[in-house]
């Protein structure tokens, strides 16, 4: 479940614990992207039984002010941080083909890896452009061969949770 804000309004975070504690009683997992969360609002979503938190870094802390004005990066650290803390996996990954550069796609995964603990899914995206959406790429797209190798990197580099990096829809077992 997914919504467009920067981070959820108290009010509207009743519907979406609602439509947790729905999904959970079918026997489903959930999984929500909302924003950036409050330490109480993550714990309301803790509460409903939420099982997952999508909340990407995007890219590496040295690019991540080239793309992303809106937030610091700091505020997506702190919200995994809170969402973790109530008991919530988190899945966490970004984007490629923004005009980073490896070093940038490197240094997104070290940012991961050096988490106090590693997001339990990993998704890695390959942007794909969009009009009206101001990303300017400068740098080369990534072949498939260099979508491989990141993948692959990022099994190695946060191992205990090789079963889900690089999916594109990841599978919570």
């Amino acid at each position: 479940m997914a919504a467009a804000w920067r981070s959820p309004k108290d009010r509207d975070l009743d519907k979406v614990c609602d439509m947790i504690a729905a999904v959970k009683r079918v026997g489903m997992e959930t999984c929500v992207t909302l924003g950036m969360l409050t330490p109480k609002q993550a714990a309301r979503l803790a509460d409903a039984g939420l099982d997952f938190y999508n909340h990407h870094v995007d890219t590496s802390p040295e690019f991540y002010r080239s793309i992303i004005t809106t937030r610091a990066l700091q505020d997506r650290i702190d919200t995994l941080t809170r969402v973790r803390e109530v008991g919530v996996k988190v899945c966490c990954g970004g984007i490629i083909g923004i005009g980073e550069h490896v070093d940038d796609r490197l240094g997104m995964l070290v940012l991961l890896a050096n988490l106090p603990n590693h997001p339990e899914s990993v998704p890695i995206n390959l942007w794909n452009e969009v009009n009206g959406v101001p990303v300017k790429v400068t740098a080369e797209r990534p072949n498939p061969i260099a979508l491989v190798r990141l993948v692959a990197t990022a099994r190695i580099m946060m191992a205990q949770e090789r079963r889900t990096i690089g999916r594109r829809a990841p599978v919570h077992e």
